[in-house]
């Protein structure tokens, strides 16, 4: 691992940009631009951490590192960490100065340049809020859907009953207090989605709070590592984080999310003729509609509700 860090401990930090990135060449700039033009009347820094890059994404990085040394601190692996270790926890986590921790992947960016000052002045006014985040522009590179805006009628304050039960948080958006990360358990270290738990976990200590203002884009693109994998392998994903975090946490919203994205992978099972997923993911289905019955009286309300009025006939 090739890291360029600067020692200097006494320079006040309030925001810790981190920033993860694997083969980005074509994205990074545009990112690091968000960055560098962000307008605060406080110091921040930027935590950039290349996975190895085989095409010339540690490049770029390198002349942002030489044209902005008061600003960045970066990690150059050699050798690709993505199946040993969660990154952004285990390395850019511990490198952060700051009071609060900004997060940005490598191929989203931010559009505003008050975007850090809004949310640090938000969670400086909210100390009841663990968690701030906005807006983002959805933008679909892979030309299946226009660009569609993120938490158009989300509630403006949220917590740990709605984050348990499907992640609608977008990574580019967040801004969150430093100080909750040394507490963090060792199981999350090593989950294959690593924003969720982080966002469940902070929901512990706090509310959740959305600025209902587009602020950054999130590109939908078949580089990404988690547009590219197929719609089951997301799901089931989905399912393993939460089995995870219902052990310690046990809170009522993870078997809700079982049971919902469980069903979701048993009915694409069945319909691709796959008989063991199907059996395997519809038996989760029931052992959730079990322990936890409120999920098929929810369920039932909903059908109720969503059933269509009867047609009048025209006068």
């Amino acid at each position: 691992m090739d890291s360029s860090l600067n020692q200097d401990k006494n320079e006040h930090i309030v925001v810790s940009i981190c920033c993860m990135t694997y083969n980005h060449e074509n994205f990074i700039a545009q990112c690091l631009d968000g960055f560098v033009m962000q307008e605060t009347n406080f110091k921040y820094e930027i935590l950039v951490h290349d996975d190895a890059s085989t095409d010339q994404t540690a490049t770029i990085i390198k002349q942002y590192q030489k044209d902005y040394p008061h600003l960045f601190r970066c990690v150059f692996q050699t050798e690709n960490q993505f199946h040993k270790q969660n990154t952004l926890v285990n390395i850019l986590f511990p490198m952060a100065r700051g009071k609060y921790i900004a997060l940005c992947e490598g191929d989203d960016y931010w559009t505003d340049p008050a975007k850090l000052q809004l949310q640090v002045d938000h969670l400086a006014a909210h100390p009841a809020c663990s968690l701030c985040f906005h807006q983002v522009e959805i933008r679909d590179e892979i030309g299946v859907s226009p660009t569609t805006l993120s938490n158009p009628s989300d509630p403006l304050i949220s917590g740990l009953s709605r984050i348990t039960r499907f992640n609608y948080i977008h990574t580019a958006s967040v801004v969150f207090r430093n100080h909750l990360i040394p507490g963090l358990p060792p199981w999350v270290y090593h989950l294959p989605l690593g924003d969720w738990p982080l966002f469940i976990l902070l929901a512990e200590h706090g509310e959740l709070h959305l600025i209902r203002k587009p602020m950054a884009v999130y590109r939908v693109q078949n580089s990404s590592v988690w547009a590219s994998r197929t719609q089951l392998s997301r799901l089931i994903s989905t399912v393993h984080v939460a089995e995870v975090c219902l052990r310690p946490l046990r809170h009522p919203g993870f078997r809700d999310c079982i049971f919902k994205t469980s069903r979701t992978i048993a009915q694409i099972a069945r319909a691709n003729r796959q008989p063991r997923q199907w059996l395997a993911y519809t038996a989760k289905c029931v052992h959730m509609a079990i322990v936890q019955p409120s999920i098929l009286r929810t369920l039932r309300k909903k059908k109720r509700q969503v059933s269509p009025a009867p047609l009048t006939p025209p006068e």
